[in-house]
């Protein structure tokens, strides 16, 4: 079955418009919380609002809107399907955009007024996504729909997993109604959130989007998908066992290994993204993406140190994992994802039109260039800064201007 975008599958603008702009729009204000919670950063108070704050601007604001973004689009393409119920993307756009702002707020300025129907807005937002995205994935005969299928579903477990437990922390928080019982809820609510529902979306796409993308060669087949979403699945199991009980605390030394091993094996077999291509075919997505593989690389290896209880703070982890790896990823798909969609969107059949881009020209590459150079390089001073002691500010201030720059560049395809 031929992989398309048709004038049946294409989901209007308004309906997925509002996740891209949301998405965007909150990474530019992650180094601006951090900017303002840089003290607390440097001193390793972790807990501070502010921090929590960008945490969450970070993983549900910036990460979770683009991808419930583009799964909307993507699932109906892959599967030779159709947005089940494209008003219904508007509704949850809107809505997850407003408990974005709200939970967050509420976490930056401990208000249960805001963290409370944050708490309600997130899920009811994610959930209308979900029900949208299962009702329009048919059995389909495509390699590729087979082989994302397993990783899209358990990614679609794992957010819903996420957003509820992270509900409950956010009344918690507001109320203290867990109790004692926050310290289970917790571990499980940053594991499924971060190694199984980006996990499992990120390495599972882009099985698909590198040779979609001509990133790798589309002729051949990976052999070890399967393995790789088995021990994912295998890693997220074992780690919030070991934080149940002492029983199962051995857990905790194999679950980095899982990981470690999943990782290994997915790059491994995407390994011909680094082949060597000619100048002309040098667009910033390639650099993006070999750069998210180079910091899941570095992630692997921390990784298997965590497992003999060596390796760096966890908040170094953090960043390599969240500022490295998702926004690269991120950033790398979206500079061929959002164009091809509002391209579309805006001029199906008018290319030859006066005054109609090109498609190329939807992305300014020289803006592309800039960003990824600024937010790369805040992203490994913050890895050389937080473990020695330097000042924080310059590098923060790169992150905030490269993803100034290269979030407007993004934003002006809609104005295009």
């Amino acid at each position: 079955m031929a992989i398309r975008v048709t004038r049946e599958n294409l989901v209007p603008l308004p309906s997925l418009g509002p996740f891209f702009i949301t998405g965007l729009l909150s990474w530019v204000v992650v180094p601006i919380l951090l900017w303002l919670g840089r003290e607390a950063l440097a001193a390793g108070l972790y807990r501070h609002p502010l921090l929590l704050a960008a945490v969450h601007v970070t993983v549900l604001g910036w990460g979770t809107a683009i991808a419930l973004g583009a799964l909307q689009q993507m699932v109906p393409v892959v599967f030779g399907t159709e947005l089940a119920h494209p008003g219904w993307a508007r509704w949850a756009g809107g809505l997850y955009a407003l408990g974005v702002v709200a939970l967050t707020s509420g976490m930056a300025t401990l208000r249960p007024e805001l963290l409370l129907p944050g708490a309600v807005l997130v899920p009811c937002g994610v959930i209308i996504v979900l029900i949208n995205v299962g009702q329009s994935q048919e059995a389909s005969e495509g390699r590729a729909a087979r082989r994302i299928r397993p990783f899209v579903l358990s990614a679609l477990l794992y957010v819903l997993l996420t957003v509820l437990a992270g509900a409950a922390l956010a009344v918690n928080l507001a109320l203290g109604w867990l109790g004692e019982r926050w310290a289970l809820v917790f571990p499980f609510h940053v594991t499924v959130g971060l190694a199984g529902w980006f996990g499992m979306l990120v390495l599972g796409i882009a099985y698909h989007l590198l040779p979609f993308f001509g990133l790798t060669p589309k002729k051949v087949e990976p052999r070890w998908d399967r393995l790789v979403l088995i021990l994912l699945h295998g890693g997220v199991v074992a780690t919030w066992l070991s934080t149940v009980g002492a029983p199962w605390g051995w857990l905790g030394r194999v679950a980095p290994v899982l990981f470690a091993a999943a990782l290994g094996l997915f790059l491994w077999e995407t390994r011909a993204l680094f082949a060597s291509r000619p100048p002309e075919k040098m667009h910033p997505t390639v650099t993006y993406v070999r750069l998210a593989h180079l910091y899941l690389a570095v992630l692997a290896g921390v990784l298997l140190f965590s497992a003999r209880g060596l390796g760096p703070p966890l908040v170094w982890a953090g960043v390599a994992g969240l500022g490295g790896w998702l926004t690269n990823a991120i950033l790398g798909y979206l500079h061929r994802i959002l164009p091809f969609y509002v391209w579309h969107n805006k001029y199906w059949g008018r290319g030859k039109e006066p005054g109609v881009p090109a498609f190329r020209e939807m992305v300014a590459e020289g803006p592309a260039w800039i960003g990824l150079a600024l937010h790369n390089a805040g992203v490994i001073g913050l890895l050389i800064a937080l473990p020695t002691g330097l000042p924080l500010a310059g590098y923060l201030a790169l992150l905030l201007v490269g993803a100034m720059v290269a979030a407007a560049n993004l934003l002006g395809t809609f104005l295009r």
